[in-house]
């Protein structure tokens, strides 16, 4: 089983996204009615989109309907992509779907080149959550072609870890491997930091699924160290669980080889090293209130202190398991009801085929370029 790497928008960005918004705000204030309000209600729009995509969307429909006033082609290109991206922050892939299939066209009208990239590899990223794993990557290939034509190295590097996902959830480990390490060095040459790490847990992801623990923890323990360099406390939560469950996964090897040449066969260090990753990253999600990551952290560690022989131990944290897990479904619950309607929607457009929802041995997460 390979391991999900969780990237949310870190407080730190958002504050930093806000003050950003604040001083557009100032500026929207004595605009004139002209392209460049367009551009201004458009940069709200994109900001908004990791830190509040209602309030985006609120702004992108004002620059669109400032752009179809003035009848800037461009502008009302830009606005839909726009718009479309604020629609998959809310996870509303059919609207998402509508703006961004409304922006690809207005695009290759004007033979906007860059910006067609964009939005085919953003339009790939709804056939991928579709599990339409075909059309997922002709819509990604096509948007590398044009990625690398315009010269787009961030959209480029997106779309090979995405593809690189693609074929993780294909357990096609060997491909995905390759196009994560095609985008780890574009993201090095580019210095995304942010992508550095992504690429890096997507990268250690892989050799978990080849079994090739040595590697996955070396890649695991690079990720750790850049996310540590961050500051960022659910990312260094999420590494420290991914090593936990590295060394859990090392320890219940059939094949001891490689837990002889990483702990000299000492299966019981190797749990001791998972339940003190576990237990580090369960201090980090109980503070940040991550509950979703507590129930499926506190199950790893009621595991790993089953082996380990402390049969109260893994009761209590059954306990805590079973309790977070009640109040995470909980909170589900409207969520659930909400997407389910949704996607009736999507189907019924017949825009996209319907799919049945398929349990994944790889998880990782799925990147949109919203500009």
């Amino acid at each position: 089983m390979l391991l999900m790497s969780i990237f949310r928008a870190p407080a730190s960005a958002q504050k930093q996204g806000q003050e950003r918004i604040d001083s557009m705000l100032v500026v929207l204030k004595s605009s004139a009615e002209d392209t460049n309000k367009v551009t201004l209600l458009n940069d709200i729009c994109f900001t908004y989109y990791a830190i509040n995509p209602d309030e985006g969307l609120i702004f992108g429909n004002q620059a669109l309907a400032l752009a179809e006033k003035l009848k800037w082609k461009y502008g009302i290109a830009q606005a839909n992509s726009r718009i479309g991206s604020n629609y998959f922050g809310k996870a509303d892939y059919p609207n998402a779907l509508t703006f961004w299939l409304k922006a690809l066209k207005q695009n290759e009208e004007i033979g906007n080149k860059k910006s067609v990239g964009i939005n085919l590899g953003n339009i790939g990223n709804i056939f991928l959550l579709q599990n339409d794993y075909e059309k997922a990557l002709d819509y990604y290939f096509r948007a590398t072609k044009l990625n690398e034509e315009s010269g787009n190295k961030n959209a480029l590097a997106l779309n090979f870890g995405n593809i690189g996902t693609v074929y993780g959830y294909q357990l096609k480990f060997e491909q995905g491997l390759e196009y994560f390490l095609k985008a780890l060095k574009i993201q090095e040459e580019i210095q995304d930091v942010a992508g550095i790490a992504r690429s890096t847990i997507s990268i250690a992801n892989v050799y978990m699924g080849l079994k090739d623990y040595s590697k996955a923890l070396e890649y695991n323990f690079r990720a750790l160290g850049m996310v540590s360099e961050f500051g960022v406390t659910n990312l260094v939560a999420t590494s420290q669980t991914n090593i936990a469950k590295n060394y859990f996964e090392l320890a219940n090897e059939s094949n001891k080889a490689q837990l002889n040449n990483i702990l000299n066969g000492n299966k019981n260090v190797a749990l001791q090293l998972a339940k003190s990753y576990n237990d580090s990253a369960i201090m980090l999600f109980n503070e940040i209130g991550d509950m979703s990551a507590l129930y499926q952290t506190y199950q790893s560690l009621s595991e790993i202190q089953s082996l380990l022989g402390d049969k109260s131990g893994a009761l209590e944290s059954y306990k805590n398991y079973s309790l977070f897990k009640d109040s995470v479904f909980n909170m589900e619950k409207d969520k659930k009801l909400t997407q389910t309607t949704m996607q009736y929607e999507f189907d019924k457009r017949k825009q996209l085929p319907k799919r049945n929802r398929k349990k994944r041995t790889f998880v990782s997460e799925i990147f949109a370029t919203p500009f």
